[in-house]
């Protein structure tokens, strides 16, 4: 649906099975949001494809007492080379949330047999450096707030004259409303001096409302290289409404 709405890249998290096959699902634990327990890694996909469901407990704030998903859902798990492979066009923004090298060595294999497209990757930096040596088609890492504030932080003690600050050379920034304060220039001036040194700048928005709309606009139509929602329908409908 993402892509049919206009995404560029739609962004999923991996978790390995016990057979170390890389599903496509954000919980380390099963317990709470599922009719399973303990960890994804403590089964096997088949048992997680022919067993799996969301927990009869949960429900949306507006639907109280109202449970969609019960008992639904039932062989609807995706494995990463599934996904890939009913989307043959898509471009992925993909975390393998596991964090690990055989996470990471099983992605290698999978991308073997599929249809290269571009592949960039959130997570783990050395994972996506070892990925990317031994697959050329897996594109950029894009480092998460936490990952980007070395640089943000160079950035707002840097004075014009001096040498631009070399942790920002060649790396691709993610940035929100709550990191971008004091940043001199932002967005032009600041965007243009990244992309002088090799870098990329996306923007994070998990939220959109009244308040920032106007924000959003000017943004949508600035130089970033990208911009992260979680609300595609209310984005695109912002940026094709004005």
């Amino acid at each position: 649906k993402a892509f049919a709405m206009g995404a560029d890249y739609v962004e999923i998290d991996t978790r390995l099975t016990k057979d170390n096959i890389p599903v496509v699902t954000h919980d380390l634990y099963l317990d709470c949001l599922t009719n399973l327990q303990g960890k994804i890694s403590d089964y096997t996909y088949s048992e997680l494809k022919n067993k799996l469901a969301p927990n009869h407990r949960v429900e949306f704030v507006n639907q109280r007492g109202s449970f969609p998903f019960l008992n639904k859902g039932i062989g609807d798990l995706m494995s990463l080379e599934e996904l890939l492979e009913s989307f043959p066009a898509g471009q992925f923004l993909i975390n393998p949330k596991d964090k690990t090298k055989k996470e990471v060595e099983v992605y290698i294999e999978i991308f073997k047999k599929v249809k290269p497209r571009s592949i960039m990757i959130w997570g783990p930096e050395k994972l996506h450096k070892y990925l990317k040596e031994n697959h050329p088609w897996v594109g950029n890492f894009i480092l998460n707030h936490h990952q980007s504030e070395p640089c943000l932080r160079a950035y707002r003690s840097w004075k014009a004259g001096t040498p631009f600050p070399k942790i920002c050379y060649n790396i691709s920034l993610s940035v929100s409303f709550n990191n971008v304060d004091k940043l001199s220039g932002w967005p032009d001036s600041f965007i243009k001096k990244m992309h002088d040194v090799g870098s990329r700048v996306y923007f994070y928005l998990p939220d959109l409302g009244p308040s920032n709309e106007d924000m959003v606009y000017g943004l949508a139509y600035s130089k970033l290289d990208g911009i992260i929602v979680s609300d595609l329908k209310s984005y695109m409908r912002l940026v094709r409404g004005k």
